[in-house]
């Protein structure tokens, strides 16, 4: 019924963290101890519900701030390999939406350092306040390629390791002796904490790379900046 909220306005739907649609109509409903139903509307019939499914749904026992609101955001995003889709809010001073938030207001993924790298940001790490323990991800984007596995539970609270790459495509002119071919893309990782060691694999099938896939596993190599 009010307008402090996150958005500054009464109603707001978002998608990955952006806008798509927002209004201050103050709408209200009295149930009358009939059923509650999430993402459908009651027209006296049943056939004009919801029929899908939710992956999770969070309930906020009061107006969350615009940080709370970014750190759920950076939850979900982190738990499902989906990358955020923020737009920094200059009315927040110096916190930008485009970030990823721990629990503890710690950024974990810097979009301004990171900026040239924004493209299927993925990320695991735990996170005890935010219930998170994400051992294993990889984007749900057909091109983020590459999976990152802790291979067990983290040992602290607080390890993170984010990663994004440059949507670079096709073969570099820059390969090191005594390699044949590079491919263009480049990855870049934050790491908060201090995370155990992580295995790693790479789609080396897709065009994007424009690898060759029949060598042996000796023939290939990851090259570190």
């Amino acid at each position: 019924t009010g307008i402090s909220t996150p958005n500054g306005t009464r109603k707001v739907i978002m998608r990955d963290g952006a806008l798509i649609q927002a209004n201050n109509n103050n709408d209200n409903g009295i149930g009358n101890d009939s059923d509650f139903y999430i993402g459908g509307r009651y027209t006296g019939a049943d056939d004009y519900y919801f029929d899908g499914e939710l992956a999770e749904l969070i309930i906020y026992s009061s107006i969350p701030t615009e940080l709370d609101q970014e750190k759920t955001q950076s939850y979900l995003a982190i738990k499902y390999g989906i990358t955020k889709n923020s737009a920094d809010n200059a009315g927040t001073g110096g916190q930008d939406e485009r970030d990823y938030f721990a629990s503890d207001e710690t950024v974990i993924w810097d979009y301004s350092a990171n900026s040239s790298y924004a493209t299927d940001i993925t990320g695991i790490g735990r996170d005890d306040v935010m219930n998170l323990d994400q051992q294993k991800s990889k984007s749900i984007n057909s091109t983020g390629l590459v999976t990152l596995d802790e291979g067990g539970a983290f040992v602290s609270d607080l390890d993170y390791i984010i990663w994004g790459h440059d949507a670079a495509t096709g073969s570099s002119t820059n390969i090191p002796s005594p390699y044949k071919k590079r491919s263009n893309r480049i990855w870049k990782v934050d790491i908060n904490g201090t995370p155990d060691n992580v295995s790693f694999s790479i789609d080396l099938t897709s065009e994007i790379l424009d690898l060759p896939t029949s060598m042996a596993a000796g023939d290939y190599a990851l090259l570190i900046d």
